[in-house]
């Protein structure tokens, strides 16, 4: 996919290829991805421009690089939740928590999480919707793009499935959208922490569909 494989280069090489990329992820972050050209992106990391089309091959390969670097550093969020939330439904079970218990306390997590990301980590999430929305014309970005949202749909996937659902792939995908859905909604309405009542509600109201059938059967 690169210009330059990163196993072949020498430690200097793989160092100003990181540089790179950190500078074209400050940009985005800055100025957004329409922003981002080989030039600015050499003078932001302050190396010749010849240095960015040496690493990549062309712009594309260059944000998509981007986006495999932003994505590798930036699951610790993702995986904490998820841990959260099995840490929810293992503690129900252990104590018989009843199904309307289990949707307060899932919907308080994921609340939680949702508001986090949009006031703790706004710019990464303005980040985030950016590569999705760019990976819609850009192919070789829309399949390391997709490739990303499938372990988090089969992260999903297997939270249904051990909530006891029988459909658990197509609740994964409802799941999924939902959270992207609020995500993008509350990064719009900037409400910051006020919007964590009007999520929850949001969040309760689509539990209280899902788990009383999982746990009726499981």
């Amino acid at each position: 996919m690169s210009g330059r494989p990163t196993a072949a280069l020498r430690p200097s090489g793989r160092q100003r290829r990181l540089d790179i990329l950190e500078a074209t992820l400050r940009i985005m972050r800055r100025d957004g991805l329409r922003a981002v050209s080989h030039r600015t992106v050499a003078a932001e990391a302050r190396v010749p421009l010849a240095s960015t089309t040496y690493y990549f091959s062309d712009l594309e390969d260059l944000i998509t690089e981007s986006f495999l670097h932003w994505s590798q550093t930036s699951r610790e969020q993702t995986s904490e939740f998820h841990a959260t939330a099995l840490a929810v439904l293992q503690r129900a079970r252990n104590e018989g928590t009843a199904p309307e218990g289990l949707v307060a306390g899932l919907a308080d997590v994921a609340a939680v999480y949702v508001v986090d990301q949009v006031t703790k980590h706004r710019s990464e999430r303005v980040l985030e919707f950016a590569f999705l929305h760019e990976a819609a014309r850009m192919p070789r970005l829309r399949a390391v793009v997709r490739q990303r949202q499938s372990e988090d749909l089969r992260f999903l996937e297997e939270f249904h499935a051990a909530l006891g659902s029988r459909q658990s792939g197509i609740d994964a995908q409802i799941s999924y959208s939902l959270l992207l859905g609020l995500e993008k909604s509350a990064l719009l309405a900037d409400e910051g922490e006020a919007g964590l009542a009007a999520t929850r509600r949001v969040l309760v109201s689509y539990l209280a569909r899902v788990v009383p059938a999982a746990t009726g059967s499981g």
